[in-house]
């Protein structure tokens, strides 16, 4: 009897697209002797529970009788590379390029967050928990930007890291040291390849990335409410506290030269500490001993990550601001947008005004099938409000608010709000500038020059009023650009949470082995992603490419010469993420040009060994205006794709675009 698949998985909840998955795998594969629950527990366990020379990959910490389970990193790292595998012969190719040493490991990026599966309006939170993920930079920003360059270390609930002595910091702090103990990275491990070849690889934690408060619990920073708002920053006070008006020794956080403030170092945050080691044991009243912490910014933690003898971690040199929730997460765009929007009305262009102008433009199809494109988000809200949106949607919808003030620039009276207008657009050169990092196009300088001219306007704009800790965060992220050659964002760890939500949800028991069930899936989840060959590969690359028709081939012919084998396809990865279909509109950096090319996209082809994308150019008109037709379709490698660009379609085949990060105006 033929099964009807439109009744498969009703009784059961299971999505259209988890179904349609199940089902390619069966018709594919060889159908499974025993299907029940044991089974396929067993089987998840089996893929897991994995002895190397290095240990088991999973290990785990007992504390207040209750298990947190760990993916120890050196075993995970070991079997990893021991596999045939895309990511086995990235990393090669990474031990190969900088041949690591106990004087010059490889560097370990740490972040840490908390999430809540679930019911988010629950009265009670149970399974809210605490992950942590890393990864090595050597890979480079294009490879990490992909969720599966970072692996998987800890998950814990949240209410069993508080109980803790040392909280959340202790259990950061056990994690790292899953790096050292029983086998320190920093003094060489080797790894072994499928074929044979082992090679030794050094490692060292240089780099912790979170937002604010993730650092502020890892670290014992007092944060962005405290007296001392800054842990890089030693005398730089809360300007709503007004200390600086009583000491001269005080600055404001709305300073923007940084050279008046006296800038905290290792050694300096060491002393703190020590300090308040000696201080604890009783010398002086608790009371006292509050206002010590508040005034030196750093809590006294004897549990906590940076009394570590064994980690040695150096608190400032590898702290590192994640400017996505600087700038996209109830951050800088959202409180300067919800006050632009604010005067905008005041001058007579109202919310529903912007609201109907973003209607009018067409977003690339990755963005629209997400629901990202922010073009809702400012119908409504109170004046004064900030813009409350996702930090998808915040990158999204940034540039189009630039075309469209641009524009009403050139056909209405702006000048009431002209320094208001001045600093959104600094605003959006800082974002620009923050999303070309991961090319290696913005240097330190450029973003420095960018961020003290924006914090200047905003500050002409709007005094300080709304001058936020964050808006002073953003200064050290030159800085750190600087020592670290590279800014690591959230995005993909965003992302990358989904999974852990994903079995989160589906565990609703939160009994003792909880926290071992959830690592377990999303550990599965993230070696079968890493040891599969999938469309998005770690650098890019065209998806389910079909056998090109006659006249494709023809076209290809026609431009490349001889062939053997010729594909098409309807979308493709010009990196980790960034996907791109047909009709969407591209950017592209040509060696033989000066400028960038723009066109849109009529398909993606393999030929051969190599990929490439047909695009119908576009002719630059001036003030971002384009005619759609009129050149010939033209070929270019994949590689060469370096953004996808939003548009608003005009009469006679022209088009209006919004700049993107990858330039501003043509």
């Amino acid at each position: 009897m033929a099964v009807e698949v439109g009744r498969l998985g009703r009784r059961h909840v299971i999505s259209r697209s988890g179904l349609e998955a199940v089902l390619k795998d069966l018709r594919d594969r060889e159908f499974p002797s025993a299907i029940s629950r044991q089974t396929v527990k067993r089987q998840r366990d089996t893929t897991v529970e994995v002895q190397t020379p290095l240990g088991c990959l999973l290990s785990s910490y007992t504390a207040k009788n209750v298990e947190l389970p760990f993916l120890a990193p050196l075993p995970l790292l070991y079997h990893l590379c021991a596999q045939e595998s895309e990511f086995a012969r990235m990393m090669r190719q990474v031990l190969d390029h900088y041949k690591p040493s106990r004087q010059r490991p490889l560097s370990i990026l740490a972040y840490a967050d908390e999430i809540s599966p679930g019911n988010v309006l629950a009265h009670r939170l149970e399974r809210k928990v605490q992950v942590i993920y890393w990864s090595i930079k050597e890979f480079g920003p294009v490879a990490l930007s992909s969720e599966r360059c970072w692996f998987l270390a800890g998950i814990a609930r949240s209410e069993h890291v508080k109980r803790l002595p040392g909280k959340m910091s202790e259990y950061f702090r056990r994690c790292l040291e899953q790096f050292i103990l029983p086998i320190d990275v920093r003094e060489g491990v080797q790894v072994r390849f499928a074929d044979g070849h082992c090679s030794m690889v050094f490692a060292a934690v240089e780099v912790i990335v979170a937002d604010e408060v993730a650092l502020k619990e890892m670290i014992d920073m007092k944060g962005a409410a405290g007296t001392i708002c800054c842990p890089l920053c030693r005398n730089l006070v809360d300007h709503k506290s007004d200390l600086h008006h009583h000491r001269a020794a005080f600055v404001p956080s709305t300073t923007i030269d940084l050279s008046l403030v006296d800038a905290q170092t290792d050694a300096t945050v060491k002393q703190i500490l020590d300090y308040l080691e000696e201080q604890a044991d009783g010398r002086v009243s608790k009371a006292k001993f509050s206002k010590m912490t508040q005034a030196l910014g750093f809590n006294h933690n004897p549990h906590g990550l940076l009394r570590s003898a064994e980690l040695d971690i150096k608190a400032v040199s590898v702290l590192m601001f994640d400017w996505m929730h600087c700038f996209c997460v109830a951050g800088l765009w959202n409180v300067e947008a919800g006050l632009l929007v604010a005067k905008l009305q005041e001058i007579g262009i109202t919310q529903a005004d912007l609201h109907d102008e973003l209607q009018k433009f067409i977003w690339p199809q990755a963005i629209r099938s997400r629901g990202v494109t922010g073009q809702k988000k400012i119908a409504k809200g109170d004046q004064n409000e900030d813009i409350k949106c996702s930090a998808s949607e915040c990158l999204s919808v940034y540039g189009v608010l630039r075309l469209v003030l641009l524009e009403a620039m050139q056909t209405q009276n702006l000048h009431a709000i002209r320094a208001e207008c001045e600093s959104y657009f600094r605003l959006c050169h800082v974002l620009d500038l923050l999303q070309q990092v991961k090319l290696g196009k913005t240097t330190p300088r450029a973003l420095e020059v960018a961020v003290v001219a924006h914090l200047s306007a905003f500050k002409d704009a709007y005094q300080d009023t709304r001058f936020l800790p964050k808006h002073h965060y953003s200064l050290h992220l030159c800085r750190m650009l600087h020592r670290h050659g590279t800014l690591v964002s959230c995005w993909c760890h965003e992302r990358k949470h989904k999974e852990i939500k994903r079995h989160a949800q589906l565990i609703c028991n939160t009994w003792s082995a909880w926290e071992r069930s959830v690592m377990v899936d999303a550990a599965c989840d993230m070696l079968d992603s890493l040891m599969e060959d999938q469309d998005e590969s770690f650098y890019g690359g065209i998806c389910q490419p079909q056998e090109a028709p006659m006249a494709t081939k023809k076209l290809l012919y026609r431009t490349l010469g001889g062939f053997h084998i010729a594909k098409v396809a309807r979308s493709a990865y010009y990196a980790p993420g960034a996907r791109v279909f047909k009709d969407d509109v591209v950017i592209c950096q040509i060696e033989d040009l000066n400028d960038p090319l723009l066109g849109q996209v009529l398909f993606f082809a393999s030929v051969d060994d190599a990929e490439w994308v047909c695009l119908q150019p576009w002719e630059p008109l001036g003030n971002n205006i384009f005619n759609c037709e009129g050149l010939d379709p033209v070929l270019f490698e994949l590689e060469c794709i370096r953004d996808t660009c939003i548009f608003r379609p005009m009469p006679e085949n022209q088009a209006a675009v919004a700049a993107c990060s990858t330039w501003a105006s043509w």
